[in-house]
């Protein structure tokens, strides 16, 4: 059975509250900070949809809520116990370790896990560097110090891509599903510089360019098949 901790959830990852301590519902936002396996996860304090730090005494100590978050390969749903909270020196929500939760598995496609820099260009017509780590025939997750586009956003992406010793450059169209924020000084950041992490979805409809890029993902799980055996 899988255990909470092999979720695949990453350091400050967005994730939805959805409680009704108050007696009414409400939707809080909060980001992962880590987990002591079968003990407790870290998550902090939560806010309003506005960025307004959410009150202590909407949560309190024994309360359980529900959470929503996205992962690489699905969603994921589960119910904790409030442990604590603290607002100094930092806002911290402490939960128990959730034993049982639900897991949607959304990825029909394999992801391979990369470095691939790539040019994001917005909406807007602004165009920045980044760099996919992971990638699937169907969509992928893209690392960049710019925060420049939202969820539900169309986006284009240029990159380059190496295919049978051929250098190939391609462009993307995609969609943005997901997006969160790691700060900066964080381990896990470009650079030690703060950064935005989208989930993106490839809308792309040229059977051409369809097909380089599952040429290329299919090379890259073999490199990796070939390198483990």
């Amino acid at each position: 059975m899988m255990k909470f901790e092999e979720l695949g959830l990453v350091n400050y990852q967005q994730l939805h509250i959805h409680t009704n301590t108050t007696g009414e519902a409400q939707r809080l936002i909060s980001h992962y900070v880590g987990c002591i396996p079968d003990k407790s996860i870290l998550l902090t304090l939560p806010r309003t949809s506005d960025g307004r730090l959410s009150p202590e005494g909407r949560l309190r100590t024994g309360d359980s809520i529900s959470i929503k978050a996205s992962t690489s390969n699905g969603l994921v749903t589960f119910s904790a116990k409030v442990l604590g909270l603290n607002s100094s020196p930092f806002p911290l929500l402490y939960l128990a370790y959730p034993r049982n939760f639900s897991f949607n598995n959304v990825r029909k496609d394999p992801r391979v896990d990369i470095t691939l820099p790539l040019e994001m260009t917005f909406a807007s017509g602004v165009s920045a560097q980044g760099v996919f780590s992971d990638i699937s025939i169907s969509g992928g997750r893209i690392r960049m110090e710019t925060a420049g586009a939202e969820v539900g956003e169309q986006v284009n992406i240029k990159s380059q891509l190496q295919v049978a010793g051929v250098a190939r450059n391609i462009e993307l169209s995609a969609l943005i599903r997901t997006c969160f924020d790691l700060p900066a000084g964080d381990t896990g950041a470009l650079n030690n510089q703060g950064e935005r992490v989208y989930g993106v979805e490839f809308t792309e409809t040229d059977e051409l360019k369809s097909l380089i890029l599952s040429a290329f993902i299919n090379a890259e799980m073999a490199k990796r098949h070939t390198a483990v055996h």
